[in-house]
């Protein structure tokens, strides 16, 4: 990233670094990519799935976190018409019971239609 490399080149499958990060909840690399290119937070790849779908799918809640307080879009829906929070659920990965105090906190927010930026 700071060698200027392309972060938002995509794979064959349409999924950005970001969507690669997230997949494996390296949340230091998903905290410089979103640093340094924020615009692809709310990318979705060929099936419709951000990053925070993704983060669902796979149980990253370091990175969900870090999504969820650069204001990503928790209302997104994939192709399958799901939101991230949906594929949590089904998946079991259920983001709004985490024990995490802050990221219980940011999901309320989020669900009042209230901020979650970081200022």
């Amino acid at each position: 990233v700071e060698q200027r490399a392309d972060v938002s080149s995509l794979t064959s499958r349409g999924e950005t670094g970001l969507h690669l990060a997230v997949q494996h909840n390296h949340a230091e690399v998903t905290q410089l990519l979103l640093q340094y290119h924020p615009s692809t937070m709310d990318l979705a790849d060929i099936n419709g799935n951000t990053p925070l779908h993704i983060c669902a799918m796979h149980g990253g809640l370091d990175c969900a976190v870090l999504l969820l307080r650069m204001g990503t879009d928790t209302n997104a829906r994939n192709g399958q018409g799901k939101s991230a929070f949906d594929l949590a659920k089904i998946r079991g990965t259920d983001l709004s019971n985490t024990h995490n105090a802050e990221l219980e906190q940011i999901l309320k927010d989020a669900q009042k239609g209230g901020g979650c930026r970081q200022s």
